[in-house]
């Protein structure tokens, strides 16, 4: 199957050595979307940004029917990420999951649309995760969690049994979530932080002194 890294940054390479080394076989990278970075600018191994995701979908080479897609846009602007996801699928494109061979992800687990897991995530029973959700190395999942779309998981985070996560969130490095706990939409919690109470949305988390993120997100 041709597709297309959409993401032209640090992460749209990570998930093209993913595809690369453990998904040769079945899927054939042509180039990448990005929509801010310049064309024809190389990325990795010859490979550039072919465009922006108008001008892939006005030419007949990259229409929907054509290709998929493969989400690698950044943690930098989470709003911003969900847009270019939701803008893309409006125009019919299908984006790819991709669990790394070394995860462990249960048969009952639920995994929506353009969903990436890398290295030695282990994500337990019963768990649904929407769409265009990364997951880096490492993440621990428990049981029965219900994750939102739009979320961002760095390496070492571990989520316990049991929780609820909206969409939009971002988690540090090594942020630890215990049983039973509501993470509600937009929040940036910093690494190494213990989320041991619920939390609403919009804040900023450092050791559980929340702020409010200034404006709207």
């Amino acid at each position: 199957m041709d597709v297309l890294i959409y993401g032209g940054g640090l992460l749209g390479r990570q998930v093209h050595y993913l595809v690369e080394t453990y998904f040769g076989g079945s899927y054939r990278i042509l180039g990448f979307i990005d929509d801010v970075k310049e064309k024809e600018m190389e990325v990795v191994n010859d490979l550039r940004v072919l465009g922006s995701l108008e001008e892939m979908n006005t030419d007949p080479n990259y229409v929907p029917d054509r290709i998929a897609l493969i989400m690698a846009i950044g943690y930098s602007n989470m709003p911003g990420r969900y847009t270019a996801f939701s803008r893309a699928k409006g125009m019919g494109y299908r984006f790819e999951s991709l669990i790394h061979p070394e995860a462990v992800v249960e048969k009952n687990v639920r995994l929506g649309e353009g969903v990436v897991v890398l290295a030695g995530v282990v994500v337990d029973q019963y768990v649904e995760i929407r769409e265009a959700n990364y997951l880096d190395i490492g993440v621990l999942v428990g049981e029965n969690c219900m994750i939102g779309a739009n979320n961002y998981f760095s390496a070492g985070t571990t989520v316990g049994g049991s929780v609820t996560i909206g969409g939009g969130n971002f988690f540090g490095l090594s942020t630890t979530v215990v049983n039973d706990i509501s993470i509600g939409n937009n929040n940036f919690i910093n690494a190494k932080t213990l989320i041991y109470k619920n939390i609403g949305d919009n804040k900023k988390v450092v050791e559980l002194h929340e702020q409010h993120l200034s404006g709207k997100i």
